[in-house]
C-alpha cells in the first residue's frame, strides 16, 4: 500500500511484502517501524485497517497484521 499526496506525490509505502507468510486475504503487513514509525495509529484511526495482535517478522523487525477496510 502506497502512500500519496493529494497531488499524487508518493509519501510512504505502508505494507511490506513477505510472500512466504501465509497471511489471508483482504489482510496486509504494516510496516509500522523506522521511518514508518506512527503509520498503523494513522491507518487504524482513518478505519483503513483494523489492526490484529499478530505480528510477522520482517528480517530483524516485526510488521503488524492488520485487516485492510477498503
Amino acid at each position: 500500500m502506497r502512500l500519496v499526496s493529494t497531488e499524487g506525490e508518493p509519501i510512504a509505502t505502508a505494507t511490506v511484502n513477505v510472500p512466504k507468510s501465509n497471511i489471508p486475504q483482504d489482510f496486509v503487513l504494516i510496516k509500522n517501524y523506522s521511518e514508518n514509525q506512527g503509520i498503523l495509529e494513522i491507518l487504524a484511526q482513518a478505519n483503513i485497517v483494523t489492526p490484529t495482535p499478530i505480528k510477522v517478522t520482517v528480517g530483524y523487525c516485526q510488521a503488524d497484521l492488520c485487516q485492510l477496510n477498503i
